[in-house]
């Protein structure tokens, strides 16, 4: 699928936000985002003074503008490029009044995605190139409806593409016996138009070539395209045979075949033209001529501007055609008069009875005997006819067609008197009128009808941007389409992928009420599946029914007419109408025509949706602000508490206090320290989580001896919280636990300490008591965890939001227990990183039990095989070993020269990562490196790659301050044998180097 770039111009002084559009922007699929930057207004109005810019997207707070008059100077500048305002004002009315202004749309800092802001960018291209678009088609047609010499009217309609497209060279040809020489050009040199004007293909003579049935032959690929001989499989053709490419080297490149028909005359090619798009003109079935637009920039034309030129060039192909009609009429001024007088009545009639009876009573001043010419026409089915025609049979019949179609026929006749037809026959110039005027008149149906469909989509379009709500948007729809279908029985239908479900926002029936449904063999479903409209009369509903491909609900329809509402490639529901009474209410005409409007329709019901859900979004970032608030509030009392009695007891300390009390304020102060480390921790851990950077490393782990650690480790919380007095009891299920279990140790340790201290902070009297067991749900092997307390439980209300970051079920500043309101979210992330689920069961003043389901992956009989035997930390000795501590804070390294000496091992200093290369080299009898990874001159991360590269089996230890996943695999990468985080835990400290030199 080829990608369409779009050139943005943003003008934003805020790099942050102009950053973070950018990144929004970034990756979306089927477009490129070609994004030019200006910080300020005057640099913005010369960006676009500059380049070909799809879209503005302009801050309205700028240095050197501000407000409104931002947006109008940049309209002034480029009335026809959309342009999105984006402001850090929460005040929808600036918003609305930017729109009323000439602003697409708006856009307020900090509430809205990348899905958002994407949608917005591609709305506003299309709303405003369809705006642009019907401008210039009125253009046009006030063009040739002016009185004037073909020559002028045509440079002036050529003159008003280019000032719209901004292509550098357009031209016309028209047919001229049988070739196609240029009509008129702008922007081609004379040379060009001279040499290019004919298509004829010459002998080498200088004779114009003839093919078999007499034709002239036509050179290059403007004659192919005209003749239509072209493979319409390729690419590069358009389904009217218009051939169109945004880069002739690189379509050359792929297709060398085309190389003969874009330049056997290397004309194009030596002019550098690079984007080309050809448009034949059709009058009818018959190409009249050829639309030519060449640019020698690429990337100029897409297929919805190439259809909308072959709008237009249906629309000169016809104006060309009546020119035609016109040069032959003059020399029959009654022809010409009848057909003038029946444009007049096409443009004051106000429907189209008006019409047939208005060109009835004048089609027969036309004919040589207007007297006794009588006329007769059907249209839709209904008969208009001149006062004195017989009920008999008339001299010549025309049909009507519309869009290939039969929709009604005009017959004339001639009679002598009232009652009786003439044998005369009509003159052969008599008849070619007759199939000019039945042309005519399919032709103004089909402009009746497309004016209206127009209409219609402008109004749907306009009101999309008032209504409150979608139902009201839909409501709108079915009395707009009303004025072409009967819309009795109608419905818009909304499909949600996810859960296969239909509702309906809005159902008018004369059987049946309806608001959802699952989407099954539903006629809708069908049509959603198939990604086709659908008209079905009874007997065809019946065979599908009978095939097994649909299955019918409530009342059947005696004809069922639906269209799929899609945005961009994705099918978002159904429009549909039905008739229980005539069959022939709905027409292939009338899916042909609700197939045009359904795409404005799909845009505006998406564009109400999103609009819905934004407000959703509105009311949930609000509850989010609040949320943050409250949690930003606690954390400043849960970080103060904890630093509070380490500065307290701190200052108490000085060389006048006893020792006894210098211990006690020891005690309070590590007390301290290590409640701000848990919540420095939680933050971190959250932090990561959220940021979706954390890895989960599993491994064999012997499960009980596992859970006994946990059971000691809460056993030591019991007494550090001071509440000895409950009772904990671990409680293994009947299933054997003596097995190995392939799961994150750390991570799964974390969720159950995390639980446990919950209950035990949430418990005052009575029990915590836990467990573990062996289940097996859907055929998969699960490990059970429950923890359940006697403690305050949680209201119902806030079940389900304790789970969420930043809440709390508490989260009044009166709260008895403190907290950060992260501990249960980072517990459920843990859970759901493993493969598990975690709910909870409470009820209030009577406890709470906390569920979670592990998978037992790599489940096996144990094998009695022990966990490894950590060395208690009194009976470490490292007598006779050498460590070099490299560190270049030195109350740290004293801190580590105190813990190690202590051990009995010698100590060396490095204070940068420089001095520990040199000191590795000069002492090749180091046993071990603590390394610092943070130091001046050269860092511990290359330190230890030089280290490691001269003694590849020293023992490399990582101490730092960072603590992501991510830094200990840089760590690692980098050589590093282990890592321990700071502040270093003594025991963390002596079990690590145990591992190495023990």
């Amino acid at each position: 699928m080829k990608t369409e770039t779009i050139k943005i111009l943003l003008i934003e002084d805020n790099p942050g936000d102009a950053r973070l559009i950018q990144e929004f922007l970034k990756n979306q699929p089927h477009r490129n985002f070609d994004i030019l930057q200006a910080g300020t207004l005057a640099e913005g109005l010369e960006q676009l003074g500059s380049g070909q810019i799809d879209v503005v997207v302009a801050d309205l707070g700028l240095p050197d503008s501000q407000g409104i008059e931002t947006l109008e100077k940049i309209l002034e500048k480029k009335p026809t490029l959309p342009v999105i305002v984006v402001t850090g004002l929460k005040d929808e009315l600036i918003g609305i009044t930017a729109v009323q202004k000439g602003a697409q749309d708006f856009l307020v800092k900090d509430q809205f995605n990348e899905e958002l802001l994407y949608r917005i960018i591609l709305y506003a291209i299309e709303r405003k190139e369809a705006a642009n678009r019907r401008l210039l088609t009125n253009r046009i047609l006030a063009i040739l409806n002016r009185e004037n010499v073909w020559q002028q009217l045509i440079h002036d309609i050529l003159i008003e593409i280019k000032v719209f497209t901004g292509i550098e060279a357009i031209g016309v040809r028209i047919k001229n016996e049988k070739d196609y020489p240029y009509f008129e050009v702008t922007g081609f040199d004379s040379e060009f138009t001279q040499e290019e004007s004919s298509l004829c293909s010459r002998d080498s003579s200088g004779n114009r070539i003839e093919d078999e049935d007499g034709k002239l032959q036509l050179d290059c690929m403007c004659g192919r395209i005209i003749r239509g001989r072209i493979d319409q499989s390729n690419p590069f053709y358009s389904g009217k045979r218009s051939f169109w490419t945004n880069s002739t080297s690189k379509l050359i490149a792929e297709f060398p075949e085309l190389y003969s028909q874009l330049f056997s005359r290397n004309r194009c090619r030596r002019e550098g033209y690079e984007s080309l798009a050809l448009i034949p003109l059709y009058a009818g079935d018959e190409v009249v001529g050829l639309l030519q637009l060449n640019d020698r920039s690429t990337n100029c034309f897409n297929l919805s501007k190439i259809m909308f030129f072959e709008e237009i060039g249906s629309t000169l192909g016809i104006a060309f055609q009546r020119m035609e009609n016109e040069r032959e009429l003059q020399e029959r001024i009654k022809e010409l008069n009848v057909l003038h007088n029946i444009a007049i009545i096409a443009e004051i009639s106000s429907s189209i009875g008006e019409y047939a009876q208005g060109i009835v009573d004048m089609i027969p001043m036309g004919f040589q005997d207007s007297e006794h010419t009588c006329c007769k026409l059907e249209i839709d089915g209904k008969i208009y006819q001149t006062k004195n025609c017989p009920d008999s049979k008339y001299l010549y019949v025309s049909d009507i067609l519309y869009n290939g179609r039969k929709v009604g026929r005009l017959d004339i006749g001639i009679t002598r008197s009232p009652n009786q037809t003439s044998s005369t026959t009509l003159l052969q110039e008599e008849k070619e009128l007759i199939i000019t005027i039945a042309k005519q008149i399919g032709d103004y149906m089909g402009r009746d009808r497309s004016d209206k469909i127009q209409r219609i989509i402008y109004n749907i379009s306009t009101y999309t941007n008032t209504t409150i709500n979608l139902e009201e948007l839909v409501m709108f729809i079915q009395k707009q389409l009303s004025d072409l279908i009967d819309t009795t029985n109608f419905y818009i239908a909304m499909y949600d992928k996810d859960t296969d479900q239909i509702s309906i926002p809005y159902f008018a029936d004369q059987k049946d009420s309806i608001t959802s449904f699952p989407a099954g063999k539903t006629l809708t479903a069908y049509v959603i599946r198939s990604r086709k409209p659908l008209l079905g009369k009874r007997a065809d509903l019946d065979e599908l029914a009978a095939s097994g491909k649909i299955e019918t609900i409530g009342e059947k329809a005696r004809v069922w007419l639906g269209i799929p509402l899609q945005v961009k490639s994705n099918v978002i529901g159904v429009f549909a109408v039905q008739s229980y009474t005539d069959e022939n209410a709905y027409t292939e005409n009338d899916l042909t025509m609700l197939e045009m409007i359904s795409q404005q329709i799909s845009i505006s019901v998406e564009r109400k949706k999103a609009e819905s859900d934004l407000r959703r979004a509105l009311e949930k970032a609000t509850e989010s602000d609040r949320v943050k608030s409250a949690f930003l509030a606690n954390m400043s009392h849960e970080l103060r508490t904890p630093l509070n009695a380490v500065i307290g007891f701190s200052q108490l300390i000085d060389a006048e206090t006893p020792m006894d009390e210098v211990l006690e304020c020891l005690s309070h102060i590590h007390r301290g320290g290590q409640h701000l480390l848990e919540i420095i921790e939680d933050i971190l851990n959250i932090s990561v989580l959220e940021g979706g950077s954390v890895e989960v490393t599993k491994t064999n782990i012997q499960l009980l001896p596992f859970l006994d650690q946990i059971n000691e480790a809460v056993k030591e919380e019991k007494r550090k919280i001071k509440k000895a007095h409950l009772d904990v009891r671990f409680i293994q299920g009947e299933e054997e636990l003596d097995i190995w279990l392939l799961t994150d140790k750390e991570k799964l340790k974390q969720i159950l300490m995390n639980l446990l201290k919950n209950a035990l902070k949430f418990t005052n009297e009575g029990s915590v008591e836990w467990g573990a067991r062996k289940d097996v749900q859907e055929n998969r092997a699960i490990l059970k965890l429950w923890i359940r307390d006697t403690g305050i439980g949680i209201p119902e209300p806030v079940r389900e939001i304790i789970f969420d970051i930043f809440r709390q079920a508490n989260e009044s500043h009166t709260r008895t227990h403190g907290g950060t309101g992260l501990g249960l979210s980072v517990t459920r992330k843990l859970t759901e990183l493993l493969g598990g689920s975690i709910w909870v069961e409470s009820e209030e003043g009577k406890g709470s039990t906390f569920h979670v389901n592990i998978p037992l992956e790599g489940e096996m009989v144990s094998e009695k095989r022990k966990l490894p035997v950590e060395q208690p930390d009194e009976k470490l000795t490292l007598s006779g070993k050498i460590i070099l501590v490299a560190e270049d804070e030195e109350s740290n390294f004293e801190l580590m020269e105190i813990l190690l000496t202590g051990k009995g091992c010698h100590i060396l200093w490095a204070k940068n990562g420089h001095e520990a290369i040199q000191l590795c080299s000069e002492h090749p009898e180091i046993d071990l490196v603590l390394m610092d990874l943070k130091m001046p001159i050269v860092n511990g991360y290359e330190a230890t790659a030089q280290i490691r590269a001269s003694n590849p089996n020293l023992p490399v230890i990582a101490q730092t301050a960072y603590a992501m996943p991510s830094d200990r695999q840089e760590a690692m990468e980098a050589g590093c044998n282990d890592l321990i985080t700071k502040p270093i835990k003594t025991k963390e400290l002596y079990q690590t180097i145990a591992r190495w030199l023990v």
